[in-house]
């Protein structure tokens, strides 16, 4: 926890454990860990305890809290031989964490590989898994494999922020042994689907500035359209990454995006090769050229980025977290600013959708950090 506005660092919470994800309550606060499964904290402070009654887990890949209500939701997993992913599916919690129970119905052992909440719709979320895309309407208490999407394994999954009618996937499917990617949009809360472009695809970029405006990133490419996908045109001179993450920026015009580390291996493949460094770019003019940027604290060349966070409010900062510390991109500027030193070796960083200023970054020694930009605690 950061009381001086990132200038300096204590730890709120240590475990020799991974931890992947945090949620936030007015109250409290959650943390998805390998093998704990969830644990719970009070806001500021230093007491922790595990909140698991009734989960099984080796590692909570995702806490999603609903737009309205107390009900948290989990996207779990575990291993085995190793490294390959087995799916839990999708966990709740109706009392704050206390106790937890699958709610699988339609869904199965699915491995979730995105899980995102409609903020206009409480109850209704949308879960990319291996085996398609899934949706329900009623807080998870049964799940439909939205079959009219021909994808049988989707990567993301996006609504958009003015009309989360709109929705977007990417990912894959096979005919005949052959396999065949692209990108596909429903205008009816995932009723119907169109294929909107074909290709590799790992990232959606909604823009927070220009209603219709998504993003489309491939490896060593993107893509780029202003009317939700009916025409597109190729953009990223200077883009060179493989995964990617994009996010809005600070100001028209602005974006940001890196190649990510997974947790796992690339996709669903437990065979395939892991990145080894993390390129983070940024563009001034709507992802038509992309720079390749060198963070606070050393040269673009040895540092490994490993995720970016923004708040959904348009005219806010980017922040992107490193082996150099956390960076901050703000609304106005061209350079990247240090807001801590401390190195963040793995997993993520995320702001708080009820505190865009409350800033929350995962380190790989098991710690929790979180910096309230404004001052506050």
């Amino acid at each position: 926890r950061s009381t001086d506005g990132g200038a300096t660092w204590v730890p709120v919470f240590s475990t020799s454990e991974a931890i992947n994800d945090i949620a936030l309550r007015p109250v409290a606060v959650y943390l998805g860990i390998d093998a704990l499964g969830v644990v719970r904290g009070a806001i500021g402070g230093t007491s922790w305890r595990e909140v698991n009654d009734g989960l099984t887990a080796a590692q909570v890949t995702r806490i999603v809290p609903a737009p309205q209500g107390g009900a948290l939701y989990a996207a779990v997993r575990t291993f085995h031989d190793g490294f390959r992913a087995r799916g839990l599916g999708v966990w709740k919690s109706d009392d704050g964490g206390a106790n937890w129970e699958p709610v699988n119905a339609g869904l199965g052992a699915a491995l979730v590989a995105n899980l995102t909440a409609d903020h206009r719709r409480p109850g209704t979320l949308y879960a990319a898994t291996n085996v398609g895309l899934f949706k329900t309407d009623d807080g998870g208490a049964g799940w439909r494999r939205l079959e009219s999407l021909p994808l049988t394994t989707v990567r993301d999954v996006a609504l958009d922020l003015f009309d989360s009618q709109v929705v977007y996937a990417v990912g894959d499917w096979k005919v005949d042994g052959a396999t065949f990617s692209a990108a596909f949009r429903s205008l009816d809360g995932g009723a119907t689907w169109k294929q909107i472009h074909t290709g590799i695809f790992t990232g959606i970029l909604i823009d927070l500035w220009n209603p219709g405006t998504v993003y489309l990133g491939g490896p060593g490419a993107i893509f780029r359209t202003a009317d939700r996908g009916t025409t597109w045109e190729s953009v990223g001179s200077g883009w060179a990454a493989g995964r990617e993450r994009m996010v809005s920026g600070p100001s028209p015009g602005r974006l940001a995006g890196i190649a990510p580390t997974p947790i796992g291996p690339p996709g669903f493949d437990p065979t395939a090769p892991r990145p080894t460094l993390n390129y983070l770019f940024d563009s001034f003019d709507a992802g038509a050229h992309w720079r390749n940027v060198a963070l606070p604290g050393g040269p673009a060349s040895s540092n490994q980025v490993m995720d970016l966070a923004r708040s959904a409010v348009p005219a806010s900062p980017v922040y992107a977290a490193s082996l150099y510390g956390v960076a901050r991109m703000l609304p106005g500027a061209r350079q990247w600013r240090a807001v801590g030193t401390r190195r963040f070796e793995a997993l993520s960083v995320a702001v708080d959708p009820r505190d865009p200023g409350r800033l929350y970054a995962g380190t790989a020694d098991g710690q929790v950090l979180v910096l309230d930009s404004s001052g506050g605690q």
